[in-house]
């Protein structure tokens, strides 16, 4: 069941239809490929990687045709995926959103317009109805955005050390090369994806600073725990911090399943992912519902 779980990972990529993620995929895939054959020198193993490395060819050539050549409102062979299939490259919207949060920057550099409220940015500036989003389809820009410049800067800086820590892994884990290649790979891609998309979430920022803490402290003998003993009680404490934030996370949407979104409001009312699930209850107080209007 493990060995299964990339193949459905794979499927779901390829059934999203995404262009950026299926091309950084194709491009992952080859490397990897090309790295794995490198080292064991298989044949059978270098013909089953060019049988993957087609079929993704042709998924991305089909993505390609429709995007380029075919309508998607009028000409779609699958009307209930024409959006994501037959998308046309024309109505590209990414360039717009981006100069949207360059602006709200421009608002307000220093502490942003608050958490999860690049759906007021985009309102604010779309210069036509199409050209809004609730996301900036760029996570970096949508924290410079939403958070300020102090905020963003050090977003990206921890991102950065935390990615280089765990890439100085790989001259220090000699006998796990290898995994960390592979490891750090997805993780580039990653990055790339964010800067053009909107996956990042709450939980998945979790996952990713937890592999690249994972990745950097794997080995005794790394240059963090030798030179740098008290970053293991900031990085701990980070993630003990995480780990609070994601279970009261948890508590909350199990209450809110539950229909007790008093309950959830009155235990964290923070999380931006549930701040439309609240607007819209008619469970909440007065108290609350004037709480709910200073935050938001």
């Amino acid at each position: 069941i493990v060995f299964l779980l990339p193949f459905f990972f794979l499927i779901c990529i390829l059934v999203s239809f995404g262009r950026a993620v299926i091309f950084l995929l194709f491009l992952e895939t080859i490397s990897l490929f090309s790295f794995i054959y490198w080292r064991t020198r298989r044949k059978s193993f270098l013909i089953a990687s060019i049988a993957i490395i087609a079929a993704l060819a042709l998924v991305i050539g089909i993505k390609v045709y429709y995007s380029l050549f075919i309508n998607y409102s009028a000409d779609c062979p699958f009307p209930s995926l024409a959006q994501k299939l037959c998308k046309p490259v024309a109505s590209e919207s990414r360039l717009e959103y981006w100069s949207q949060a360059l602006q709200g920057v421009t608002d307000y550099p220093l502490w942003g317009y608050g958490p999860g409220t690049f759906s007021l940015i985009s309102h604010k500036y779309k210069v036509a109805p199409p050209f809004f989003s609730s996301y900036a389809h760029n996570a970096f820009l949508q924290q410079f955005a939403e958070a300020g410049i102090f905020s963003g800067l050090i977003f990206v800086l921890c991102l950065g050390r935390l990615f280089f820590l765990a890439v100085k892994q790989l001259t220090v884990s000699k006998n796990e090369f290898f995994l960390y290649f592979c490891l750090l790979t997805s993780i580039a891609c990653g990055f790339a994806i964010a800067m053009v998309d909107f996956d990042w979430t709450f939980q998945g920022i979790f996952v990713l600073i937890i592999s690249l803490l994972a990745l950097s402290l794997s080995e005794r003998e790394t240059f963090l725990v030798k030179k740098h003993n008290r970053m293991k009680i900031i990085f701990g404490a980070g993630i003990s911090l995480y780990m609070i934030l994601v279970g009261l996370y948890v508590i909350n949407e199990i209450f809110i399943q539950f229909d007790q979104e008093q309950i959830a409001f009155t235990l964290f009312p923070y999380f931006s992912q549930e701040e439309k699930i609240f607007s819209k209850s008619k469970k909440l107080s007065e108290e609350q519902s004037r709480t709910y209007s200073q935050l938001y």
